[in-house]
């Protein structure tokens, strides 16, 4: 069994949408020992108005808006060393 020092789950990460479809909002999960390993491996989902998820992907293919907003979370993360 692998071990993170940072395990991060934030459901709403301050981005929200919509167009002539559903409202959504985009959350983040990531896991690692540093900031480099969580954006690594961070899946970012967007939720529905109901709290079902539309979509989830890597972090990497996200528009730049859900891509700065889930990396400033992450970093704050690990500055305030908060461990999850």
């Amino acid at each position: 069994m692998t071990y993170y020092k940072y395990k991060v789950d934030i459901s709403d990460i301050g981005v929200d949408y919509q167009d002539s479809g559903a409202w959504r909002c985009y959350g983040v999960e990531a896991f690692g020992n540093n900031l480099s390993e969580l954006i690594n491996s961070a899946t970012i989902y967007e939720t529905d108005q109901d709290g079902g998820t539309l979509d989830c992907y890597d972090m990497d293919v996200a528009e730049s808006a859900v891509y700065q907003a889930a990396k400033t979370i992450l970093k704050v993360k690990v500055d305030k060393d908060e461990l999850m």
